[in-house]
């Protein structure tokens, strides 16, 4: 009853997200919603680097983000495992070239993805690109190509996982990493880091080591 009835001061906080993890948003607004009840809650989606950008520009006060750990306002949150998915894992001929559904650049994900594919020396080609999930996803849906999205995601928009061995290789982990503005209160940054990790767990959150907090600056 205390909480709800506090009068809330005048601590507005802005969570930004990157596009990639929209489906932990509800759980990082509802942690944060519990752990920091007299603050006014904005939330942002977009690509990582948008949003790393506004952050260091103060127009976002913390956010989660795919890409490692940069700087002394960055603090890394793990790994999170990808996984590919297609309409029809059946057409993905053994040797012949990928068609590969991409995020539009600047994207982590995609450099992530595109520099596994060159690693590997698989043939591959771009058969869509755009700038928002929901293109990305209903292009693979509509059967243009293979996606690589965060794993356990997939099958909640009605893609398909392509089986294991039908590609030669796996997409293998992405970092995630937590960001904060300049000011942005130490303790008000040390509890948005922690609703963050918990709201990764849904995924396959690999494990790293966490340095000890830091002051904000």
């Amino acid at each position: 009853m205390a909480r709800l009835t506090a009068p809330r001061n005048d601590l507005r906080l802005t969570i930004g997200v990157s596009e990639q993890l929209e489906d932990a948003l509800q759980d990082l607004l509802v942690g944060l919603t519990r752990t920091l009840p007299r603050v006014t809650l904005t939330a942002r989606i977009g690509a990582s680097e948008h949003i790393a950008a506004r952050t260091a520009e103060q127009e976002t006060d913390v956010a989660v983000i795919i890409g490692h750990a940069r700087g002394e306002r960055s603090r890394s949150l793990g790994s999170l495992q990808l996984a590919w998915y297609a309409h029809d894992a059946a057409s993905l001929a053994p040797g012949r070239s990928i068609p590969m559904v991409l995020p539009a650049e600047p994207c982590n994900t995609r450099t992530h993805i595109v520099s596994a594919l060159d690693r590997q020396g698989v043939p591959w080609h771009v058969a869509y690109e755009g700038p928002d999930l929901a293109g990305l996803r209903a292009a693979t849906r509509a059967g243009l190509g293979v996606i690589g999205l965060l794993a356990n995601s997939g099958e909640k928009w009605n893609l398909t996982p392509v089986p294991a061995g039908m590609l030669p290789f796996h997409p293998g982990p992405v970092p995630v990493s937590f960001i904060y503005a300049p000011g942005t209160p130490p303790d008000v940054v040390e509890a948005a880091f922690l609703v963050a990790r918990t709201a990764l767990r849904q995924f396959p959150l690999v494990e790293e080591p966490v340095e000890a907090p830091r002051s904000a600056a």
